[in-house]
């Protein structure tokens, strides 16, 4: 937390808001009570919901995966009996990463999970009902 902090430089003047998965390692009294004295926001999520509600989890990371395996694919495919090796994943990741790190799958991210433009009904009951078995 405080290095959080000292990295995004959040103070009460101008609070930060951080965004965090519902893990039990983000609820220390001590990581609390350094956020709310350093004007930092803890919004935590729902376990089993991050895939719904994460902008990039949404758009931009399965997108990204899916290019990764395809460089992967052809890399293999253009040289046979060759493997693929730790010096061969700068040029994989660096080919897969312009394609889905555009500005209309960011845009696209923060629309399918309801963030902007807000839109508190789009997604059901049922599609958050795995959240309730670990409810605190």
């Amino acid at each position: 937390m405080k290095h959080f902090i000292a990295c995004e430089r959040s103070c009460k003047e101008e609070p930060v808001l951080w965004v965090l998965h519902n893990h039990e390692s983000h609820f220390s009294i001590l990581a609390i009570n350094v956020a709310k004295e350093n004007g930092t926001f803890l919004l935590t999520q729902l376990y089993h919901t991050s895939h719904k509600l994460q902008p990039f989890d949404c758009t931009i990371f399965s997108p990204y995966r899916a290019s990764c395996n395809a460089c992967i694919n052809d890399r293999i495919l253009s040289n046979p009996g060759k493997r693929v090796t730790i010096y061969g994943v700068a040029d994989i990741t660096g080919k897969s990463f312009s394609k889905p790190f555009t500005k209309d799958n960011i845009e696209m991210g923060f629309h399918v999970t309801g963030i902007y433009p807000l839109n508190k009904n789009i997604f059901g009951e049922d599609e958050f009902l795995s959240s309730e078995l670990t409810i605190r």
